[in-house]
């Protein structure tokens, strides 16, 4: 499973300096079946090398890590923190929330110089993504609990049994497709906990990444069997 969360290229380019930020640290955090996580950087569709990455997550080994050198973050730029669940040992969904049993997906950044004009970037799928990725045509208006109007095979249920009753198994990666191609909804945070002028209206969408990101074969990890006959 693979959740994105997102800053868009919007809020960078309103909160940022024209020199950018200099971003030295990041922590990385997810929870119990949290196997991967990288900090992606967009820049104009080219996407640059991630910021930082960990294909071997330890949701029990968490602290800030510094890179190699700081990575210039300008204005305009657009950030997606993804993370890679491994869910298969559950026999249940797993819902995003702040105990070990649920789930998130967070990257913290250390940068300089300082700025005050954006504390903090999520993101959250719009309604029409959930339904959709749900295979919800509408809900009944005023309903509580709410519940599915259409398509008919699912009229009458609520919207808490189509998640326990879908068919994640067989339907899974149906889902996983739009959920990334829906819209959502970015959250540009002010220090003061308001959200950056502007931004409260908008609906954005995963961004056009005309040139993706190519990892190079030395980058890779190689694990070898040797044998133990002899010694």
């Amino acid at each position: 499973v693979v959740s994105s969360g997102h800053c868009i290229s919007e809020c960078t380019k309103q909160a940022f300096p024209n020199s950018g930020v200099n971003m030295f640290a990041v922590v990385m955090r997810t929870h119990r079946i949290g196997r991967q996580v990288a900090l992606r950087h967009v820049r104009d569709g080219i996407e640059q090398s991630p910021i930082a990455s960990d294909d071997n997550l330890d949701a029990d080994y968490q602290e800030y890590r510094k890179l190699m050198a700081p990575i210039k973050i300008l204005p305009g730029d657009h950030l997606i923190a993804e993370c890679t669940y491994n869910s298969s040992g559950r026999s249940a969904i797993t819902l995003g929330g702040l105990t070990s049993r649920e789930e998130t997906c967070l990257v913290m950044g250390l940068y300089y110089p300082r700025q005050r004009s954006l504390a903090a970037c999520h993101s959250l799928p719009s309604l029409p993504t959930v339904l959709h990725s749900l295979g919800i045509q509408e809900l009944s208006p005023g309903s509580n609990p709410v519940r599915i109007s259409a398509p008919p095979e699912l009229a009458g249920m609520t919207l808490e049994s189509r998640l326990v009753s879908y068919d994640w198994e067989n339907q899974f990666q149906s889902f996983q497709e739009a959920t990334k191609k829906g819209s959502f909804k970015p959250l540009c945070w002010t220090a003061q906990s308001t959200l950056l002028p502007g931004t409260d209206v908008l609906e954005a969408h995963y961004p056009n990444i005309t040139k993706p990101f190519v990892r190079a074969n030395s980058d890779q990890c190689n694990y070898k069997k040797y044998s133990t006959e002899g010694w």
